[in-house]
Formats: structure tokens, sequence, C-alpha cells
């Protein structure tokens, strides 16, 4: 979590742009942002910036919300936020909740210089992130709502290696589908999964046979999210990755 002066200059930055937002609402140049207001974490127990936009801008994502890092914007600068769609405004339900405060820790790790890797990043620097990352907000969020998770037969712990395993495999295939020469740098960054995440889990105090349970299933989700997932993001590139996931699986030790 941020220190508190780091949180405290975060709060100050957050006010001052939602003054400059009323200003430009007012003026009719709020853009997407339909409301926007300092939230206060149940579990942080410390306000973060919250933004209802235009449904469609979270819906593009498949997500019921998000956090972008700091940004500047035509009326200023914009802290890291969590992004929800305006029509779960006054939404007040327990999932709801708990979906909040894991884009809350994204938040955190924004204000720690964390954020998710930006677009163009090297695939395994972006599976390493992403792992890291979604693995914190699972698993903080399944922690404390344990009869919300998933996959009630997996305890909270594993499903956060699941979620988070599989958010960071489909980062990794979108980065590698994107490239021009994917396909050739698939096999080399798929033989980095299994060391980096039994370094990142167990480095955030995950047990050892825990991650190896994970691993034995590795490949056949990034089989599936390769043949799925990309089929319908990047379908031009899908099937050179899944030929490259195909190998390593049939490869790999």
């Amino acid at each position: 979590m941020a220190s508190d002066a780091r949180h405290a200059g975060y709060v100050q930055e957050a006010r001052g742009f939602l003054a400059a937002h009323r200003m430009a609402s007012e003026e009719g140049q709020g853009g997407s942002i339909r409301a926007a207001s300092l939230r206060k974490s149940s579990l942080f127990r410390r306000e973060y910036l919250v933004l209802c936009v235009d449904d469609e801008v979270v819906a593009a994502r498949g997500v019921d919300g998000f956090v972008a890092d700091r940004s500047g914007v035509g009326y200023g600068h914009r802290p890291a936020a969590v992004f929800i769609p305006a029509s779960a405004r006054g939404r007040r339900t327990t999932a709801f909740r708990a979906m909040l405060e894991h884009e809350f820790v994204h938040v955190n790790q924004c204000l720690l210089g964390r954020s998710f890797a930006e677009d163009g990043a090297d695939p395994a620097t972006e599976y390493r992130t992403r792992l890291t990352n979604e693995f914190e907000a699972y698993a903080l969020q399944h922690l404390a709502w344990p009869h919300l998770v998933p996959e009630p037969r997996l305890s909270p712990v594993q499903n956060a290696m699941v979620q988070a395993q599989e958010a960071a495999i489909t980062a990794m295939l979108g980065s590698l589908a994107a490239m021009e020469d994917g396909e050739q740098h698939a096999f080399r960054t798929l033989t980095t999964l299994r060391p980096t995440a039994l370094d990142v889990l167990t480095g955030l105090g995950v047990v050892r046979d825990e991650v190896e349970w994970l691993l034995r299933r590795v490949q056949p989700v990034a089989q599936q999210i390769a043949s799925e997932v990309l089929a319908e993001k990047a379908p031009n590139a899908a099937p050179r990755v899944l030929a490259a996931v195909e190998r390593w699986a049939r490869d790999a030790p």
C-alpha cells in the first residue's frame, strides 16, 4: 500500500481533477465521464478516485470495471482512477464492492509505480507484471469475500492464482499477436512461464506445492486462450500464435 504521504498527494491531485471536471462538465466538455467522486475503501480505509463513464467504455473491455494510471486530459491531469459504468453508479451489492476493492489494489500499485505494462511491452514482461498485479488484487478480494470465489472447490488463494494466471497469459498472448513477428518470439516467451510463475508467486508467499499445482494446468489454459480469446480479438494473428503455443505444449518439458 502507498505511504500516507504519497496517498495524501494523490487525494490532493484527485480533488484538483474533480474541481476541473465539474467546471468542464458545466461547459458541456466532460467527455464520457458522467460522474466523478472519491470513494472510501472498506479495506484500505482510504479514498480513491472513481469515474462513472459511458457504459460502452467499460463494456468494450469485457469487464465490470478497470483502472487507468494517471493521464493528462483536456482540462487537467487525472491521477490513477477506477472506471465503472455509469449505470452502476448507485450499485451497492457485495459483489460490486468486492470488484471495487480489487480495483483499488490496482490504484495502489499505480501509486507505487507498478502499473500494468504499457502497450507494446515485451510479452515476457507483460506476463510477469500482470501475474504479480492480478494475484495481489484477486488474493485480497477472495480472502475478504471467500463466499464469492468463482470456483468454490478451490481455496481463495487457488482461485486468485487461476484468475491471475489466465489474465497474465491473455495479456502476454495479446502482446505476441500484436507483434509482426510474434510467432517467432512465442515459443521462447512461453518457455519462461514456469520459472516466472514460480519466482513471482513464491515471492508473494504462495507455497511451492500450490504453484506447482497451478503449473500443471498452464499448457491447456494457454491453448484454450490462444484458440478462443485470440480468435476473437486478433483473428489474423491467432493461427500463428496458436501454432507456437501448441508446439510449446508438445515439446516443452
